[in-house]
């Protein structure tokens, strides 16, 4: 079942890549060759993974300190986001949740949650790993229709921008379980 599963998500992931231009958020190292090609100096690599990484933004037009044919080229070279937000249910005081759609069609959730102690307050985002699930507990309807696949990388790292973006703050914890167990 291992290797069944295993080269499942390889046939995916390979079809994925193959459709679409690369995620700039899975290699730096794309990014900074691409800007010595591209007659680019290398400190933009610095200012973009700061709009991605430290303002949660995925839009290389909202990225205003660089120059504009620049954000254009990185739109024509990259994609900046695997997923997308479907359905936020949730009024930002204690939990909110997050249907998000990925490449391939399939749909997991992510989940913010607000604890509004007074002596500390805590934000948890509650991601997910996995499409499906392969343990098939009877109390859950993740795992209903039994493990599609991993996520990638690029998938776990965008519902956590996600979050971070609706929550407008950086998590105090990430707790892995939502759709998936992420110790398998």
């Amino acid at each position: 079942r291992k290797t069944k599963t295993c080269t499942k998500n390889k046939k995916i992931s390979d079809s994925i890549t193959k459709k679409r231009r690369p995620i700039l958020m899975e290699s730096d190292e794309d990014l900074s060759e691409w800007l010595i090609e591209n007659n680019e100096p290398r400190y933009r690599a610095g200012q973009i993974f700061d709009w991605m990484y430290g303002r949660w933004r995925l839009n290389p037009e909202k990225m205003t300190n660089l120059p504009k044919n620049l954000r254009a080229k990185l739109a024509d070279s990259f994609s900046f986001a695997s997923t997308s937000l479907v359905h936020h249910i949730g009024s930002g005081e204690d939990t909110e949740k997050l249907l998000i759609s990925l490449e391939d069609g399939a749909a997991i959730e992510a989940v913010i949650i607000r604890t509004p102690d007074s002596v500390n307050p805590r934000t948890t985002f509650c991601l997910s790993t996995q499409v499906g699930c392969p343990v098939g507990c009877v109390f859950c309807a993740s795992g209903a229709k039994g493990l599609e696949r991993d996520l990638t990388t690029a998938e776990i790292i965008e519902q956590l921008l996600s979050c971070c973006s609706i929550a407008g703050t950086r998590p105090d914890n990430i707790v892995f379980m939502g759709i998936g167990e992420p110790l398998l």
